[in-house]
């Protein structure tokens, strides 16, 4: 309990997610590797995410300015940001075990997503409605969904971009194990 209280990692963390700066991925090498990861599966898993978040992105339109009166007024959910991040999340776990340095630097390279910072304020409508019709405070969090919807851009893309890695370099151990396959056969 006492180390909960004086966790200063945990405050600055929470500063850090507060004040929207970036926190950094830290997947470390294991030393023991029990299982290794399905690579096949993994790479069949982030295509499918590539494809997702390429129709995500266009379809919530994260380039240009958000909607006021669909942000403060009519607002809808948004789970499939979610959904995204859940997914790699396990991906990236999955992958954690591997003993190939250069898909270790791809997944420490992927960027921890916020996935409600780029949509409504608060959670209760009312709440909604009060900071737009006050003036000040509804400018502040429009520009600050502003803000975070242009991140969420650009952290997909760079997720799509480490992902076309991770497949190429999964292909290349394909590749490699199948050679070696074809050596062992023909001694």
């Amino acid at each position: 309990m006492i180390q909960r209280v004086f966790n200063a990692d945990m405050y600055k963390n929470m500063l850090m997610k507060m004040f929207g700066m970036r926190v950094k991925r830290s997947v470390a090498s294991k030393e023991v590797i029990l299982n290794d990861p399905d690579y096949s599966k993994a790479a069949e898993q982030l295509n499918d995410l590539n494809v997702r978040i390429t129709e995500y992105a266009k379809t919530r339109r994260l380039k240009s300015a958000p909607n006021i009166i669909k942000v403060f007024f009519r607002y809808h959910t948004d789970h499939v940001i979610e959904k995204i991040n859940d997914e790699l999340e396990n991906v990236i776990e999955d992958l954690g075990n591997t003993r190939n340095k250069v898909i270790m630097a791809e997944l420490n390279k992927y960027p921890i997503l916020a996935v409600k910072a780029h949509t409504r304020p608060f959670d209760h409508k009312w709440s909604n409605i009060l900071a737009a019709v006050i003036v000040p405070a509804g400018i502040f969090f429009y520009f600050r969904m502003w803000r975070f919807r242009l991140r969420l851009y650009r952290d997909l893309r760079t997720i799509i971009s480490c992902n076309d890695t991770i497949i190429a370099e999964i292909q290349r151990i394909k590749e490699k194990e199948e050679a070696r396959g074809l050596l062992i056969k023909t001694i």
